[in-house]
């Protein structure tokens, strides 16, 4: 019934899935707080993720500020040979301002095919000129688990992150 209000009495300007959207994860809201339904780019995005590896620069980003920041490149990865650091600011990607980029659509400008490049427009603190980067894309492999062997032969096993890999990569540990 809510749907068939909403659908009757809302301007053209809102996006009925929104609404739809909207509606479904407000039902599911109340089973558990874990339980969402994911636009089709989200859930893509996420499927991606949960298969532990993918084609990219090999950088953890976040925004800030409605900028687009390098939270760590991660070591041995294109970004890191590349030169990029903690702190650097993306301030376009190939011809695109970042400014107020949702990051889902910063990641999904980041990654792609593998041995393909992306130039980045990146500005860093202490330095006046940006400088650009092009990177060329290479397999992303996300390591889910943390191990160390401590003193009396404890071993210490951090699960980072669950993907297809982490299985094997918590028994490699073990």
């Amino acid at each position: 019934r809510v749907a068939e209000i909403l659908e009757t009495n809302l301007s053209d300007e809102i996006e009925l899935p929104d609404i739809e959207y909207g509606l479904i994860n407000g039902a599911l809201a109340t089973l558990d707080p874990h339980s969402i339904l994911l636009p089709p780019v989200a859930a893509k995005e996420m499927e991606v993720d949960n298969q532990g590896e993918f084609g990219g620069l090999g950088i953890e980003i976040m925004v800030r500020d409605g900028r687009l920041i390098v939270k760590q490149p991660i070591d041995g990865t294109p970004a890191s040979k590349a030169g990029l650091k903690a702190d650097d600011h993306i301030v376009r990607i190939e011809d695109e301002s970042t400014i107020n980029m949702d990051l889902t659509d910063a990641v999904g400008k980041l990654r792609g095919e593998i041995g393909t490049p992306v130039t980045i427009l990146v500005k860093r603190k202490q330095v006046s000129e940006p400088r650009e980067f092009t990177i060329i894309r290479d397999r992303i492999r996300i390591n889910g688990v943390e191990s160390e062997l401590l003193e009396d032969n404890i071993g210490y096993v951090h699960i980072k992150a669950f993907n297809a890999n982490v299985s094997t990569q918590l028994n490699e540990s073990l």
